[in-house]
C-alpha cells in the first residue's frame, strides 16, 4: 500500500532538514526539465542518541517493523553492555541490577555517574568492538565513550540530574526484561504459525496498555503465509530462534522467504493426494 505522510515539503538546493528520533521519512527527486540528476545525502549523529526517548517508547519500538531489530544496540543501555539473558523471574532481575552495581558503581554510593560508567564501559568487549570501529585515533577513542557513557546514565536517568540510581537502573532493567520475553514469547508462537494465540497472548497485555490494542486485520504478505500454514506448523527451529531478536530482523525474513513458499506448495501438494485417494476410495 503507498503510505499517505504527514507533512511534505521541498528541500532546495543548500538546505538541510533535521528529522526529531522516530520520524520515517522518504526521499524522492524532482524531475529536472534538462535532464539533470540530483542527489540527497542523510546523516545521522552518532551522539547524543535519543536515550530516553528509546526508553520511554521501548515497548512499542520493540515490535516496530522498521527499528525492532535496533535493540541489539539499545541492549546495552539498560544492562551497561554487560551480556545478560533477559528472564521473567523477579530473583533474576534483582541479581541483575546487584551485577551492575557491583560492576559500575565505583565509589558504592548506590549510584551511576557518567565518569563510573565510562570506567566501566572501556572494559567491555561490545562497547570497544563498536568504538574501535567508529574511532580511528586515542583522541576520537576518548570522546567515544565520554559521550557514549553520558547516553547510557541518561537512558537509567529520570529525574534528570545525569546520575542514574540503583532505583533506576532497578526500572529500566524490568522494563528491559518485561519487553525482550515479550517479543521472545511472541516469536516462539510466530515459529509454529499460531496466529490465534499470538493475537491471545497480545490482547493478554491490554492491562498495561492506555487502551485495549486493535489487532490489524491484515498483514505483510509472507507473515500471512506463515498463518495459512495453519496452528502447529513449525517454521523456525529452537536453534534458529535463537539468533532472531525482533520481527524486522532481516535473518527472520530472509530465512522463511525462501522456506515458506516451499513448505505451502508441498502442503498443498500432500492435501492434493489426500484428496486424491479419498476419491479413489
Amino acid at each position: 500500500k503507498k503510505w499517505s505522510p504527514d507533512l511534505r515539503f521541498v528541500n532546495r538546493a543548500g538546505s538541510a532538514v533535521i528529522w526529531p528520533p522516530g520520524y520515517l521519512h522518504e526521499t524522492s527527486t524532482l524531475e529536472n526539465q534538462d535532464g539533470k540528476c540530483a542527489a540527497s545525502i542523510t546523516l545521522q549523529y552518532l551522539f547524543p542518541q535519543p536515550v530516553q526517548f528509546i526508553r520511554a517508547f521501548l515497548p512499542r519500538l520493540s515490535l516496530s517493523s522498521e527499528v525492532g531489530h535496533c535493540h541489539y544496540r539499545w541492549d546495552d543501555y539498560a544492562t551497561f553492555a554487560m551480556p545478560m539473558k533477559p528472564s521473567g523471574k523477579q530473583h533474576k532481575i534483582d541479581a541483575q541490577v546487584d551485577t551492575v552495581m557491583s560492576a559500575v558503581d565505583g565509589n558504592g554510593d548506590g549510584s551511576v555517574t557518567p565518569d563510573e560508567a565510562e570506567v566501566h564501559l572501556r572494559q567491555q568487549r561490545n562497547a570497544m568492538m563498536r568504538a574501535t570501529a567508529m574511532a580511528t585515533d586515542k583522541h576520537g577513542l576518548d570522546l567515544y565513550f565520554r559521550f557514549y557513557s553520558q547516553d547510557v546514565v541518561a537512558y537509567h536517568d529520570v529525574d534528570g540530574d545525569m546520575i542514574a540510581s540503583k532505583q533506576e537502573i532497578f526500572d529500566s532493567l524490568m522494563q528491559w526484561n518485561v519487553v525482550r520475553m515479550r517479543v521472545k514469547r511472541a516469536l516462539q508462537l510466530f515459529a509454529v504459525s499460531n496466529r490465534t494465540a499470538l493475537e491471545e497472548f497480545e490482547s493478554s497485555l491490554d492491562h498495561m496498555r492506555r487502551a485495549p490494542l486493535q489487532l490489524p486485520s491484515e498483514h505483510r504478505f509472507l507473515m500471512e503465509q506463515v498463518f495459512e500454514l495453519g496452528a502447529g506448523t513449525r517454521i523456525l527451529t529452537q536453534q534458529e530462534l535463537k539468533h532472531i531478536g525482533s520481527f524486522s530482523d532481516q535473518e527472520l525474513w530472509s530465512l522463511l522467504s525462501g522456506r515458506i513458499p516451499q513448505m505451502a506448495a508441498h502442503q498443498a501438494a500432500q492435501q492434493a493426494a489426500q484428496h486424491s485417494g479419498a476419491v479413489e476410495l
